[in-house]
Order: C-alpha cells, then structure tokens, then sequence
C-alpha cells in the first residue's frame, strides 16, 4: 500500500470507517506473504511485514531460504537490494553474501547458487 494510503487508514481522525491497525496489517500481510508463492508484492515485501510483525525469525528463514530467494530474485524480478533492505540481521552470513553478489545477481539472477558457493566455499 501506497505510504499516503497507509497514513491514511490508519489515523483515526482521517480514516473514518476504514481505520486499520498497523500491527494487524504487518501481521496479516506478513502471514500472507509468508506462504504466498505467485504474488511478486508477497516477494517484495514479505521480509519487511514480517520483521513489523515481530517475526524476524521468520524473516531471517526466507532469506536462508535457496528456493524462495531464487524464484524472488529469477522468476518475480525483485531485486536483492530490495530483498536485504529489511533484514532483520545485517550481519548474518548469508545476507552477508547476498550483499557481496548484488551486483552479479542483479544481471544474472541464475548465478545466484555460484555466488553463495563462491563467497563460502565447497
């Protein structure tokens, strides 16, 4: 959603009877995304409701997730950087690596097996 829509619905004053939770939309948006396999917004932004939802674990799973981080990157077209912009855990090896191949992934997201080998060896 939208940043002016999101201020929107959840500020009492201007949402009228449309009023959101923002703690119930990161959770119902993160449970969404978190099984969604079809949908390029669950890809993009799963990692981020899940984090605002208190589910950084979770979070840290997909991006330790081979399948799930290849088919966001090779078959929905999201970016790596988009994929590390929230993570929970900066330091983590894996984001770590996936930092480190941004520029390879971005061209060739299919290299991203050979990136994660190359940066920890056999």
């Amino acid at each position: 959603v939208h940043k002016s829509m999101a201020d929107w619905i959840t500020d009492e004053n201007r949402a009228a009877g449309l009023l959101v939770n923002r703690a119930d939309g990161h959770d119902m948006l993160a449970k969404w995304a978190r099984d969604e396999r079809e949908s390029v917004f669950a890809f993009a932004h799963g990692v981020f409701h899940l984090v605002h939802s208190g589910q950084g674990e979770q979070a840290m799973e997909l991006l330790h997730d081979f399948e799930w981080l290849l088919t966001a990157l090779a078959d929905k077209g999201v970016s790596a950087r988009t994929l590390l912009r929230d993570a929970p855990d900066p330091e983590d090896e894996v984001v770590w690596a996936l930092k480190k191949s941004l520029h390879a992934v971005r061209e060739r997201p299919l290299e991203l097996a050979f990136q994660l080998l190359g940066r920890f060896g056999p």
